[in-house]
């Protein structure tokens, strides 16, 4: 039995409430066939990834489009050198991230750079920097 837009959307809305990690008030819910969106401002990416994955718990989602954008608040600022330090830290320390994986910081903009010869090293290398402030 499949749920109806309405109460996904109710359901969705549930669990963003029952997430610590979220503000719930900042995310906005809409659902067409199964298929959701959020939308607002979050003041941090894990909030921004904790809405996401919060919302693909419910069961009944079809699909996820997320278009929070992050008004990071000023504590979690850094630099994007004092980024670049955290970042390579973080991948160095993790044994399944291999050394050919490099970040690039841009303005607060991280990209990752490099092969891998497993897709859970990819993954694993994103995992490390997700939650790093700023």
């Amino acid at each position: 039995m499949s749920k109806s837009d309405l109460q996904l959307k109710t359901d969705i809305e549930e669990e963003l409430r029952w997430d610590p990690m979220i503000n719930e008030a900042a995310v906005g819910v809409t659902v067409k066939n199964g298929k959701v969106s959020l939308m607002g401002t979050v003041d941090t990416y894990a909030e921004k990834w904790a809405a996401e994955d919060a919302t693909r718990r419910v069961s009944g989602v079809r699909g996820v489009t997320q278009d929070l954008k992050v008004a990071l608040r000023a504590e979690h600022a850094r630099s994007d050198a004092d980024l670049k330090s955290a970042i390579d830290a973080a991948l160095k320390w993790n044994v399944f991230v291999p050394t050919t994986i490099t970040a690039k910081v841009t303005d607060g903009a991280v990209t990752l750079e490099g092969s891998v010869g497993w897709n859970y090293q990819r993954d694993f290398a994103e995992r490390s920097i997700r939650y790093l402030s700023g």
